[in-house]
């Protein structure tokens, strides 16, 4: 029961993997055979094995066994944001990248970890770099070419040489067609690709961020969310189903969220924000489609539209959301989208009123231009993040997201 079950198969698996990243190839190798040879014919420990690998390499591994030996859990880390400044000399660009732990079932933060950390740019190009973080927040800072240009995304950990609190996959693509994400849980349908496009789907086995920022409309959160991030060509199309499970199968996944509001599905919501930072939104008009039954907390989301950014779900109080609008209109166009100043809104039907307001439901904006088919706004100054544009007219309602990035 102890010798061989799955905690030591598994965990100590991983134990190992992770041990060898810190050390690297060769001093880990040089651990291995001096542990080896000098313990024959006797017993040996945890603390033997640490000691020994210790002499061998001069490494002091305390904080290593300590966080994954003698502990439970995993941690997970994450980058919060990442900041270019102006280069100093001719050959580099420096950025600071502002990382942030949290832990799935182990009792304090890990310290002193290895953390490998890669940029990329437009052009689908990576540079990489390694830093070492520790407690709940690190800042790592690093020289980057300036031939590689500013980068659009910085992902830690992203070739697993850690095993974390966190299951990913990473692909190229560069038709239309069915694509599988496993193991981050995601099956992407992609219908329209006109240029390589680079996706990277992350499923996060920790709570989403939840105070009050991030979480102003008091939602009661899963504890894991999804990351799609990537390099994505103007005209790319995909859409996605999500699924839900709180039946204590499948890696527990949202047992803890119904556990703590009841088997019921009709106030499961699905949430979505751009980026950290953010305040987690209703993400609108997708289906949820319950397999069984509405109390079996068992199910999907499917979406319609696959958009870069963070997804999660919870559940919400409340009598009207955006997932109950009803888009009555044909196709809505906006120009440009991600926007800064100016919007331009095409209908193929007449409407009277644009309305513009957050995804966290906070603040509304509204124009009012009857028998308008297009219209062109004068944005106020508005925070970045994710928004819903809704018309409405003789028909009905209608909306689209749109994404304002005015504070570059």
């Amino acid at each position: 029961a102890y010798t061989y079950g799955q905690h030591v198969y598994h965990k100590g698996a991983a134990v190992v993997h992770n041990l060898r990243y810190y050390l690297g190839d060769t001093l880990f190798r040089k651990a291995c055979r001096f542990a080896l040879e000098n313990t024959q014919l006797t017993h040996w420990n945890s603390l033997d094995l640490r000691d020994k690998m210790e002499t061998a390499t001069g490494v002091n591994l305390h904080p290593f066994f300590n966080d994954w030996v003698f502990a439970p859990g995993f941690p997970h880390f994450s980058v919060d944001s990442f900041s270019l400044s102006a280069p100093n000399i001719d050959t580099f660009l420096i950025s600071k990248v502002f990382i942030k732990q949290k832990l799935r079932g182990a009792p304090h933060y890990h310290e002193q970890v290895p953390l490998e950390v890669v940029f990329v740019n437009s052009k689908r190009e990576k540079w990489q770099g390694h830093g070492m973080v520790s407690g709940i927040s690190s800042i790592l800072e690093f020289h980057l070419p300036l031939t590689f240009g500013a980068p659009i995304a910085c992902w830690v950990n992203p070739n697993m040489q850690l095993l974390l609190a966190r299951a990913e996959k990473e692909r190229s693509i560069n038709s239309p067609g069915q694509y599988s994400f496993s193991p981050a849980k995601m099956d992407i349908k992609v219908t329209s690709a006109p240029d390589t496009t680079l996706i990277r789907v992350e499923h996060h086995f920790v709570m989403p961020d939840s105070g009050l920022v991030a979480n102003p409309g008091n939602y009661i959160l899963t504890n894991r969310y999804w990351t799609v991030e990537g390099v994505f060509p103007n005209g790319f199309e995909a859409s996605t189903n999500l699924f839900y499970d709180g039946r204590g199968k499948a890696d527990q996944l949202d047992t803890e969220l119904f556990a703590q509001t009841g088997p019921s599905e009709d106030s499961l919501v699905l949430l979505y924000r751009l980026r950290p930072g953010q305040p987690w939104g209703v993400y609108p008009f997708y289906t949820q489609v319950s397999l069984n039954s509405k109390i079996d907390k068992y199910g999907f989301f499917r979406l319609q539209s696959l958009l870069p950014g963070q997804y999660t779900l919870g559940k919400i109080n409340g009598t009207l959301h955006l997932k109950d609008r009803k888009s009555v209109y044909g196709d809505i166009k906006i120009f440009p989208n991600p926007a800064q100043k100016t919007l331009l809104v095409q209908s193929e039907d007449p409407f009277d009123q644009i309305r513009i307001f957050p995804l966290s439901g906070a603040g509304e904006y509204t124009w009012n231009c009857p028998g308008a088919s297009e219209q062109l706004l004068i944005l106020p100054e508005l925070p970045n993040g994710v928004y819903w544009l809704e018309l409405s007219g003789k028909k009905g309602n209608g909306g689209k997201l749109v994404i304002l990035e005015a504070n570059k």
